[in-house]
């Protein structure tokens, strides 16, 4: 029996990207939605799953601003991510929301060397510190701190 795949959102302040993932983390089916075609990010996800014959029990949103509570107001889009109203529109059984930059950050282990750019000549530490930054609509960044 094949696991159902789980949906995923990469949600910011520009696009909002969707696309299934399977248990071993292979990506699928990915869309890419502009954030100012759409009133609400439910009408984006609305969009998303009209092109879809597969509903998704289980969901993680990767969400620009900070996810601390929940009803998350994104840092440049006038979008609000409700948490408990979108569990219940869309019928996720689980559904985990966290910043995208933590998201980004928590990948950063899986990447290969090669995917990598040296900024700076230097030896490579593995229990160094590393930081994670990028430009998009916000600038956003995440310090991978090792323990």
């Amino acid at each position: 029996m094949t696991a159902e795949p789980h949906l995923v959102a990469d949600i910011g302040g520009t696009n909002a990207r969707f696309a299934l993932a399977d248990a071993r983390g292979r990506i699928s089916e990915m869309r890419s939605y502009r954030s100012k075609e759409f009133a609400s990010l439910e009408g984006a996800a609305d969009a998303y799953f009209s092109s879809m014959n597969v509903r998704p029990r289980k969901a993680c949103f990767a969400a620009a601003g900070p996810v601390t509570d929940p009803v998350i107001e994104f840092t440049n889009s006038p979008w609000v991510l409700d948490v408990a109203a979108m569990r219940a529109r869309f019928g996720f059984a689980e559904f985990l929301v966290v910043n995208d930059f933590k998201a980004l950050a928590a990948g950063v282990s899986e990447l290969a060397p090669s995917d990598f750019a040296e900024v700076k000549a230097g030896t490579a530490e593995s229990s160094a510190p590393m930081l994670v930054i990028g430009p998009g609509t916000g600038f956003g960044q995440a310090l991978i701190a090792p323990t």
